[in-house]
Parts: structure tokens; sequence; C-alpha cells
């Protein structure tokens, strides 16, 4: 059999072999069943430290360690990063054209609450299985359900953009409590309030989807049976919420945060290049201001529909 055959296998009818068409031939490169392409992915884990077993990837010399990956590491992991990539690009874009809309627009003469405060707590979501999980935790290990709380104060610059800085705690828990991480993380926090989008409807008075961009440091600890260690490093992130107003002082909300930071926070510097909080919770905001005043983000729509 020539080594063309065996890259593209005929197609058989009964006794006779006929010839696939070249294009048939062509896909047959990019098949995941391919010779080509399963030598390749052989090979690239093999640079990476790591190897195949039973169609699932796991560190070399590392039994108890699991790859986030999953077997088709390269594809799989670029494709990932480009999604992230692509999103915090689109909402870089919608928060600059959300500031200068409003800048453009004539700043009312009426006062408005631009001060307020906020504490919030709730869950970070474990690391569970195999594979990248896009709105979840991502660690080098599998870790448990753990919880977080934290807070903050704000300013709105427009009735679109608030900034704001933010202390929040988490603990990061092996599985079966293999080890623990304290995490404290401060940082900016922007947030971009999309009730501007419907200021004209009367329910923009009492629901506002909003979605932060958030950079900051980590400063964490880690301990298990035979590490201990401590260090900080730059953090990034983003996260989507819906607040909720209660009276022009008092707002609820609940919101979902993705935070990307140390690549050690889990004790292991294996795998993707960081490490990835998955967290939910719920919180209280205060706004300050003299009596009768709104806040900001209730300012009258900069064009009237």
């Amino acid at each position: 059999m020539s080594s063309e055959q065996s890259f593209f296998p005929s197609r058989r009818r009964g006794n006779d072999s006929v010839e696939r068409p070249f294009f048939v031939r062509v896909a047959y490169i990019f098949s995941p069943r391919s010779e080509i392409w399963a030598s390749r992915k052989k090979e690239y884990l093999s640079t990476c430290g790591m190897t195949v077993r039973s169609g699932c990837t796991r560190l070399t010399g590392s039994p108890g360690v699991h790859c986030k990956f999953g077997t088709a590491y390269g594809l799989r992991s670029h494709i990932k990063n480009m999604i992230r990539t692509n999103f915090c690009l689109l909402l870089v874009i919608i928060a600059i054209s959300g500031f200068l809309y409003e800048s453009a627009a004539q700043t009312p003469e009426e006062d408005y609450r631009r001060f307020s405060a906020s504490v919030h707590g709730g869950i970070t979501l474990p690391t569970e299985s195999g594979g990248i999980h896009f709105f979840a935790s991502n660690f080098n290990v599998l870790t448990e359900q753990t919880y977080n709380f934290g807070f903050g104060g704000q300013y709105s610059i427009t009735p679109f953009w608030s900034l704001g800085a933010e202390y929040r705690f988490t603990t990061i828990e092996g599985s079966g409590g293999s080890f623990v991480t304290d995490l404290h993380s401060v940082g900016l926090k922007n947030y971009f309030n999309f009730n501007r989008l419907y200021r004209s409807l009367r329910l923009s008075e009492y629901v506002n989807p909003f979605v932060t961009l958030t950079i900051g440091r980590d400063f964490f600890a880690h301990e298990s049976d035979d590490q201990r260690m401590s260090n900080n490093g730059l953090h990034g992130g983003f996260g989507f919420g819906l607040a909720g107003n209660v009276s022009e002082t008092i707002e609820i909300f609940g919101q979902y945060d993705l935070q990307f930071g140390s690549n050690s926070l889990d004790g292991s510097s294996q795998g993707f290049p960081m490490d990835q909080l998955g967290m939910a919770s719920g919180g209280v905001r205060i706004y300050f201001g003299s009596t009768g005043t709104r806040r900001y983000s209730m300012a009258p729509p900069s064009v009237r529909l």
C-alpha cells in the first residue's frame, strides 16, 4: 500500500476500490481520525509535557492533576482565548461608545447622587471536571465550592459610567481539602449602566442591567501538606449583573464576575497561563446625596425618543 493510500483510504464497493474525490482526501487530513492529525496532536502534547491516556489528557508524572483543556489542547485553548479576547474588546468598545455619547450630550443642571458604597457576598464556583468552563472557575486541580465577600465605593462620572474601588476576599479549597488558598483582591472596577439604552421607558427607573470591567492586584497565601507560600500578582476580569431600585437611596443587585489572576493560586503553575475564578454574589448599594435628589444613572435621556 502506498503512503498516499495509507493517509487517504479508498472507499470500497464489493471487491473494487474506488478512489475518493480530491476534496474528500484533503478534508481527511484535518479529520480528528486521520493519522496525520493524531501524530501532530501527540507531538504537540509531548512538547507541553503531556501525554494522551484513554482519551484524556493528563500531566505527565502528575497522576493527581488533570489538564483543563481536554485532548484537543491547542485548538480548544486557542478558540477559548479568542472568545475571551473578542468579548473583552466588545466590552471596551461599548464602554468607549457610551462614554463619548453621554459626554457629547449637555449635562443637566439638576444635582444628582454620584457617590455610593456597596457590600456583597456569595459563592466561588468549583472546578469539578476537566476541560475549560467559560463561565466558571478553572484551575489545574479540582476544587470545592467556597464563599466570597467584599465591599467598595463608586463615583458616577457620567450617567452611563461609574468608577469604583473594591476589596474582595475569597478562599480556594482543593478537592478533599488538599490545599487552601486565602485570596485578598483589591482593584478598580468600571460599571456601565445599560438602563441608558431604554431610559425613555419607566422600566429604567426600577431595573438596571450592568456590565463591569476590573483590573487590580491579588495578595494570596497558599497552604498544603507539602507546600506553603505567599505571593501577589495582577488580575483582570469582567462581569455582568442586574440591579433593582428599592428607593433613591437603596439599591439591591446580583452579579457574576470572572476574574483572571496568577497561575499559582492553586499551587500549580501548569496548564493555562492564568487561573480563573467564577464568583456569583448579591449585595446592597447605598447612594449618598441631598434629600430629594436622584442617582446620576437616572438622569434624563440624552436624546428623547
